[in-house]
């Protein structure tokens, strides 16, 4: 059964199992897309210094994180991304080597690479800085540093009370986990049901289709067990607790494949801020943001 988002300051999407988008021509460019296509070796130059900027960023991380003994993360560099959605659809960003974690308004997108090198991303970018590859110019930044992991991530209830957490403090707090991972499921052929020539066509295409979702769907239990697995082992590490099982997230009304999952755990200050590490698409309170000596009344 489908299950409303459970959290509404951040709208998540179901890239993978979203129909392809017929890319539309616009009769003009995005001046600012036109503008990079037009100074594609700046635009790279620019992309570029981020790319490696971010590279930088995650393997300073790690050696911190090392030292200070703190628990391990998964290896994917986290990236926050503004494109041009008009020229640029969503699901393309796979081709980039970029998992899509949540899709905001305006274009910014939170995404996730397993490549901590970022080479497809790297080949995208210097393709493009040699006349090739005009999607680049549509990536219009990449976000370094970390502010935007608590302004686009964080409820609002959470984010106001962020600066005054301390590390005793004690949270009950809901998160949600994406899930979808590289996978694309084609679209459905009842969609297209009119572009077959006959009944048997369709049944045969609705067939090949069934059998590639439920690939799909093996692909997402798994990747989806992996990382309630990793978040469980997380929350543990710093004596915290996992209160609920998995809670799927939005369902395709074809697929029914879900955009993530979701969980309440409890955790203290420490632990909730160092969370920002994960596959994240969320964090919020269930009703408000309530320290240990709420939560044990």
């Amino acid at each position: 059964m489908a299950q409303s988002n459970p959290f509404p300051h951040i709208q998540l999407k179901l890239v993978t199992d979203a129909p392809q988008k017929k890319r539309k021509t616009p009769r003009e460019l995005n001046p600012r897309t036109a503008y990079n296509k037009a100074q594609r070796v700046d635009h790279a130059e620019i992309l570029g210094a981020s790319m490696t900027t971010l590279r930088e960023e995650w393997q300073e991380e790690i050696t911190r994180r090392q030292q200070e003994g703190l628990p391990d993360i998964p290896e994917a560099i986290s990236i926050f991304l503004k494109i041009d959605p008009s020229s640029l659809p969503v699901d393309d960003l796979r081709k980039f080597g970029i998992e899509v974690i949540g899709e905001l308004e305006d274009g910014y997108i939170i995404g996730a690479s397993s490549d901590v090198t970022l080479s497809s991303l790297a080949a995208k970018i210097n393709a493009f800085a040699a006349a090739g590859q005009n999607n680049v110019a549509a990536l219009w930044e990449i976000a370094t540093g970390t502010a935007w992991r608590y302004e686009r991530i964080l409820s609002p209830a959470l984010l106001a009370e962020w600066p005054q957490i301390r590390d005793q403090d004690q949270f009950v707090i809901d998160v949600g986990v994406a899930c979808l991972g590289m996978t694309h499921v084609p679209e459905h052929p009842n969609k297209r049901r009119d572009k077959y020539k006959s009944e048997e066509n369709y049944l045969k295409a609705l067939e090949k289709w069934n059998d590639k979702r439920d690939q799909a769907y093996d692909i997402w239990s798994e990747l989806a067990l992996e990382r309630y697995d990793k978040l469980a082992d997380f929350v543990n590490k710093y004596q915290g607790e996992i209160l609920t099982g998995m809670i799927d997230g939005d369902h395709d009304p074809y697929s029914q494949l879900p955009d993530c999952f979701t969980c309440r755990i409890n955790i203290s200050g420490k632990g909730l801020r160092d969370l920002r590490y994960l596959f994240f698409s969320s964090e919020s309170c269930p009703h408000s943001c309530a320290h240990s000596e709420y939560l044990s009344e």
